[in-house]
């Protein structure tokens, strides 16, 4: 089994609830524990959600929050990267030095829509490449089940529960022992949200 993310979450779970449910894996920048940092980051993005005057309480129908979904992405976007790969993202893709008030590859009015008091000249290439991922983003996924797979990201521990008399360090590295399957863990070094490092524990 193979995943990033939530993907390697849940294949570490499946691993530690029975042989057969797993071979061998492929953990792509995942952690046995959600950490501090990157549940600051969902909780960003929980409150760009929420607040949002269309969600009612999750009780939106047919007209969803399309400003609270695309602000999350955006705080998304921004985590998945560090500062030197999304400046090296936007060079490679402009040409252009930051700071460049330019239109990224989308069609800015378009993505402006709810924001119209910005001319296309005033709009840096770092707003629009996040505007357009956020506008992308709502034509594909509903804010409620986003917010469910924030939670399950957030509440990911592979410790809880299996070993309640160590520690939460201890109980982890008993976890992990306790898997023989072959393992690749592949780590991203421009990974802003699980670095390296939380895959040189895993391994």
């Amino acid at each position: 089994m193979s995943g990033g993310s939530l993907g390697g979450m849940m294949a570490l779970e499946w691993a530690l609830l029975g042989k057969h449910f797993v071979r061998s894996m492929v953990l792509v920048a995942t952690a046995a524990r959600q950490s501090h940092w990157a549940i600051a980051w969902s909780e960003n993005q929980l409150a760009s959600i929420k607040p949002d005057s269309k969600f009612r309480g999750g009780r939106y129908g047919g007209d969803p929050p399309r400003d609270g979904l695309a602000a999350a992405r955006m705080a998304a976007m921004i985590s998945y990267r560090t500062h030197s790969s999304f400046e090296k993202m936007l060079l490679k893709v402009s040409g252009t030095r930051n700071g460049t008030r330019a239109p990224f590859a989308v069609d800015v009015q378009r993505a402006e829509r709810n924001d119209g008091h910005y001319d296309n000249s005033g709009i840096f290439l770092a707003q629009s490449y996040l505007r357009y991922q956020g506008e992308k983003f709502n034509a594909r996924f509903d804010a409620n089940c986003y917010l469910h797979i924030l939670d399950k990201i957030d509440s990911h521990d592979i410790a809880r529960v299996r070993y309640p008399s160590l520690s939460d360090d201890e109980a982890i590295l008993s976890d992990l022992s306790q898997i023989r399957k072959p393992t690749l863990v592949v780590g991203v070094p421009t990974d802003g949200l699980y670095p390296p490092s939380e895959q040189i524990f895993l391994s």
